[in-house]
């Protein structure tokens, strides 16, 4: 917006100064070329002007397209973080029932996915337990299905 009251504000001075010329201007044969010169100097100001305000404007333009992607990428960001957090929750609250039951693992890892339709979805379960525990993986599958409705990989290393 500034750009067009500068605009314009560059083109009522020039108006004005060509308007005191004109009254000074002299006679003869040179009012011809006074005049010439005159019309010139109103088109180039004009030109000036509207191109000083045109290419503000695209400055402007191109600003509020950079803040348009800027808030795509923070709803991506957000999404994301929502994402890892909800992972962090679920791992914490299955290692938890896990040693309720006293099963020690040694990691969790949880793949989840956003879908757009039913919201976030657990993808891949994976337990690591150590290997001489490996009689214990039914109950470990048995627990995550009940709490989580999704059978996990059981991995012993």
């Amino acid at each position: 917006m500034s750009a067009i009251s500068s605009a314009a504000a560059i083109i009522c001075v020039c108006a004005v100064a060509a308007s005191i010329l004109n009254v000074i201007k002299p006679g003869g044969s040179m009012q011809k070329i006074f005049n010439l010169v005159v019309g010139v100097f109103l088109i180039c100001t004009l030109l000036f002007a509207v191109s000083s305000a045109v290419g503000e404007f695209k400055n402007e333009a191109e600003g509020w397209f950079d803040s348009q992607t800027t808030q795509q990428n923070g709803d991506e960001f957000l999404q994301e973080q929502v994402l890892k957090q909800t992972a962090d929750n679920l791992t914490l609250t299955l290692h938890n029932l896990l040693l309720q039951q006293g099963i020690e693992v040694t990691d969790i890892k949880l793949k989840l996915k956003n879908d757009a339709t039913s919201g976030i979805k657990i993808e891949e379960v994976n337990i690591y337990i150590k290997k001489g525990l490996s009689e214990l993986a039914p109950k470990i599958v048995q627990i995550t299905k009940d709490n989580l409705a999704v059978t996990p990989q059981v991995v012993a290393e």
